[in-house]
């Protein structure tokens, strides 16, 4: 949630290196800059003066910067960093009809609508989440359904709008990016668990470059076994080890739960019929069902092995032979 000024006030504000403030007022506001040397008192350089009803949002600092923000006769709202985005908070709105739209600006260029949680003003803790909930049904009926659909295209051919659902992007240091979790509904008692049910025409999948291995005893990092490609070319019995589960699991998004599965399909090219690699576990965490060699059925021939490494917690995974 933005940080309030109240009106004739001002504010402090800490901006680190590579982000931004936005302001928005409904009368003039201003931000100022400090400005420093050493052994010189710091002053403050204008800024940016805001009109009523602008949202002010500057550019990326190179260094971290220290600003101040005046209100004016209206309370001014702040909010700060890489992305940030902020009006004027409003208190909860409920519809008074059977249909109740929240409809972006109709112009040149469709506004549109961005529903957001609320920023933190603690350090360390996190941001208000941002959630669409179908409606609470009759007792004996089906709850109401949560629909995101990108909008028609125009009456002469127009490509309709593509759905875009992303992680937060870590946006510091070495952070990692949030991920995109999809889950079908629980089930309650002798019930069923909701499905995730991909009903598009054909599916398109980004995949990561496959990794070349060779002769002998080979091994393959968390992220090589991850990125779920292996090709092996060899000219007898061979190897290819897997990391230990708990390398694993640190290549994994922390958001994995027992339960959680990724593919991995190793590829062996030999000339001969005894041209075999044998994945091999990395630890005792790591354990496999069903054949783990992979090789040619006949001298000269491609051959091929898909193992699903499912994690059970604790650091342990099954592979099972597909």
């Amino acid at each position: 949630m933005a940080t309030i000024i109240y009106p004739n006030g001002n504010a402090a504000v800490a901006v680190p290196a590579g982000e931004k403030i936005s302001v928005f007022s409904n009368s003039e506001f201003d931000v100022y800059q400090q400005n420093g040397y050493p052994n010189v008192p710091a002053t403050m350089t204008l800024l940016h003066h805001g009109v009523a009803g602008e949202t002010y949002t500057s550019a990326a600092f190179a260094t971290a910067a220290t600003l101040r923000v005046d209100a004016g006769a209206s309370a001014a709202f702040y909010e700060v960093g890489a992305a940030p985005s902020v009006a004027e908070p409003q208190a909860d709105i409920a519809g008074a009809d059977a249909t109740f739209a929240i409809s972006g600006l109709a112009a040149a260029q469709g506004g549109y609508v961005e529903v957001k949680g609320g920023t933190s003003s603690t350090s360390g803790n996190a941001g208000g989440a941002a959630k669409l909930t179908g409606g609470q049904p009759g007792a004996t009926g089906v709850g109401g359904a949560a629909t995101i659909a990108g909008g028609a295209g125009g009456a002469t051919s127009g490509k309709g709008g593509a759905v875009t659902i992303t992680g937060g992007a870590g946006t510091n240091g070495n952070a990692a990016g949030g991920s995109v979790i999809l889950a079908g509904g629980a089930l309650n008692g002798s019930g069923l668990d909701g499905a995730v049910i991909n009903r598009g025409t054909y599916q398109i999948k980004k995949q990561s470059a496959a990794t070349a291995k060779g002769d002998g005893a080979q091994s393959v990092t968390a992220a090589q076994l991850i990125g779920g490609i292996v090709v092996q070319t060899i000219t007898g019995a061979s190897t290819l080890t897997t990391p230990t589960g708990a390398a694993i699991l640190a290549g994994l998004p922390s958001d994995i739960a027992a339960g959680d599965s990724f593919d991995f399909t190793l590829i062996t090219i030999g000339a001969g019929g005894d041209d075999i690699s044998t994945m091999t576990a990395g630890d005792g965490d790591v354990t496999f069902v069903g054949d783990v060699t992979v090789g040619p059925g006949a001298a000269g021939t491609t051959s091929s092995g898909t193992f699903r490494f499912r994690y059970s917690g604790a650091n342990a995974f099954v592979g099972y032979r597909l």
